[in-house]
């Protein structure tokens, strides 16, 4: 895989992950039980999960089989290493394609991801201008929203509710939000002296 088109995708991962928690690192030492983690491999780990890249060297179904076998070997030891030391995480295997696959390896791809053996497993591949963010919508543990192009949100119908309106609207006459949380206080005050006398009565 060319490295410009791969060093992108590490930032974007980059990118997504740390604000949720996880720091990465190349696992060229990362031999965990003599298994080396395929070549160029990265990793991030946090807390809770380890995210595993390995880069496709072609887009072919050969080339990301032998791809899958190898980063599964290798993360399959990493989460038994874990375990050992009682820490018990998630482990996530990156496939990454350097180009579009044609429908057959879009197929082999689909198996691959649907392969519950050991890890979760999502093969990814470039957009037309050389973003991944599609594919990496697709990875929940990395917190990413709903895809714009999927949801599209109605800002006009939402509103606030009527007592943060009101408490806007007394800020917005005080310009003083000391003034507006001790209005508010009072109002409250008075709110639940009106309730205490309905129920007694």
């Amino acid at each position: 895989m060319n490295h410009k088109v791969f060093d992108q995708l590490c930032a974007e991962i980059q990118a997504l992950a740390m604000p949720v928690g996880f720091s990465g690192r190349n696992a060229a030492n990362e031999i965990v039980s003599d298994i080396t983690p395929p070549s160029a491999t990265w990793v991030w780990r946090s807390p809770f999960a380890i995210i595993a890249l390995c880069p496709v060297e072609k887009s072919t179904p050969s080339m990301l089989l032998e791809a899958q076998k190898e980063g599964t070997a290798w993360l399959d030891q990493y989460l038994i290493t874990e375990e050992k030391y009682g820490r018990l995480i998630d482990g996530y295997l990156l496939l990454a394609l350097p180009a579009t696959p044609d429908d057959e390896l879009r197929r082999i791809a689909r198996q691959v991801e649907l392969d519950p053996h050991l890890c979760r497993k999502h093969v990814l591949w470039p957009s037309e201008n050389g973003e991944w963010t599609d594919r990496l919508c697709r990875i929940t543990t990395l917190g990413l929203p709903p895809s714009p192009e999927i949801v599209k949100l109605d800002t006009t119908a939402l509103t606030l509710p009527a007592a943060a309106q009101e408490a806007l609207a007394l800020y917005a006459d005080t310009n003083s939000i000391e003034k507006t949380v001790g209005t508010i206080e009072k109002l409250a005050e008075t709110a639940e002296g009106e309730e205490s006398d309905n129920v007694s009565r």
